[in-house]
């Protein structure tokens, strides 16, 4: 067998990288948000789980050796109730394989937020994670733009960097409201830069043509018109320009566009068969799924084996690895009534961090840039996940743990200026 002359070089990179990590675990923490957008695999284990696994068994290590006491922040129980919650699920599902490939998820993630809770606790922390979520979403955003002005179909979808169109149009849209918070909040001429970078992001979400992403994009913004509304001129400015491009879109994406109320309808109004579209299908399947196994689900991962079923299924062409694309009607119908209370137990203590970040930094401008982007941030993930993700999808779980560490970060600033004052 014949080894690559590039994977001689894999150890040696190894060890530097776990040596950085060891000396800048913040550099460490960089690189894995970075590398959450990389689809690369190797068998079953992707890029991302081989550096991330890496990268916090290193960092927790350290921590160990300095003898630091571990925090677990106030998500970490309904965390670790979802991971009992999916090894309770393998002794009743259809595929302990997919079962399996899903703990691994959940310990993967379980890993990274504590690796994250214990590193960002000063808000210079928190901004540099914040920076790498834009900047690999504006990447994304730019390959996207690029992949749909080089492409010959005029119907053509583009995934940006990632594994498909949904994920791209969801990953720009979330970045959207940490760009505009810059350019709201900002007061050098830097503003202008990320005034342009708001368009950017926006250029990634039409070239998707993601109707999910663009419905979470535009309810947050007339959320953010709202909360902001002391800042109307430069939101205005945004919103006039956005405006303008109309003309200038895709006409594949008003193709798409016009067919939303119908779509919408045939997704939420789950009454007439007839009138279904795909993912109208996949909802009331879960729920019929839901309906036929309460309280403990059918184990996650296992929509796919179940909506095959006659009893089941909707009259839609399936195959046992069918995705959802509904995160919160698929958790009810895989992990059941108590799956779904431990979600909305992380959602609510999620979402109240980062509003109490959010109110507690209204004074102070450059704090609010990245507290406000951060709950809209978090905000559009939770709207497009209506259409799509998962429970265990690793860009929900990076936005959901970012978001959550705020109030650690902004309650730790506080200690710190009293101690100054003092």
């Amino acid at each position: 067998m014949k080894i690559p002359i590039w994977a001689l070089f894999l150890p040696p990179l190894a060890i530097l990288y776990g040596l950085l990590v060891i000396k800048r675990p913040m550099c460490g923490l960089f690189v894995v948000i970075c590398v959450f957008f990389v689809p690369l695999r190797f068998g079953a284990v992707t890029l991302l789980q081989l550096i991330g696994v890496f990268t916090c068994s290193l960092v927790l290590i350290r921590f160990l050796i300095q003898k630091r006491k571990l925090i677990l922040g106030n998500i970490f129980l309904p965390i670790f109730f979802l991971g009992i919650l999916i090894v309770v699920s393998l002794t009743f599902t259809q595929d302990t394989a997919i079962t399996f490939s899903m703990l691994r998820k959940w310990g993967f993630n379980f890993v990274f937020y504590m690796m994250l809770t214990n590193l960002v606790t000063r808000f210079r922390d928190l901004k540099l994670a914040v920076w790498a979520v834009l900047l690999v979403a504006s990447v994304n955003a730019l390959a996207g733009i690029y992949f749909f002005l080089t492409a010959s179909g005029s119907s053509f979808r583009t995934s940006g960097l990632v594994e498909n169109a949904n994920e791209f149009g969801t990953l720009a849209a979330l970045a959207v409201p940490l760009a505009l918070y810059h350019f709201i909040y900002r007061k050098d001429p830097g503003r202008w830069f990320h005034f342009l970078l708001c368009f950017v992001l926006f250029g990634g979400v039409v070239t998707s043509v993601s109707r999910g992403a663009l419905i979470s994009l535009v309810v947050v913004f007339v959320f953010i018109a709202i909360v902001e509304r002391r800042r109307m001129l430069p939101i205005s400015l945004v919103l006039i320009c956005a405006i303008a491009l109309g003309p200038f879109l895709p006409s594949y994406f008003y193709k798409r566009i016009e067919t939303l109320d119908s779509g919408i309808a045939g997704t939420v109004v789950l009454r007439n068969e007839s009138e279904l579209t795909v993912r109208g299908h996949y909802n009331k399947g879960l729920i019929k799924i839901w309906l036929a196994h309460p309280m403990l689900g059918i184990g996650i991962g296992n929509f796919g084996h179940y909506f095959v079923e006659e009893e089941f299924n909707t009259g839609q062409r399936a195959s046992k690895k069918v995705a959802a694309h509904n995160l919160y009607l698929q958790t009810l119908a895989e992990m059941g009534v108590v799956g779904f209370v431990m979600l909305i137990w992380l959602l609510t203590v999620t979402m109240r961090n980062a509003v109490k970040a959010w109110q507690r930094s209204r004074d102070n401008p450059e704090r609010l840039i990245y507290y406000g982007g951060l709950m809209m941030m978090a905000l559009t993930v939770l709207i497009a996940s209506i259409s799509g993700g998962s429970i265990l999808w690793e860009d929900f779980w990076l936005v959901i743990s970012l978001t959550a560490v705020s109030r650690q970060v902004i309650e730790g600033d506080a200690i710190d200026e009293a101690i100054t004052i003092t």
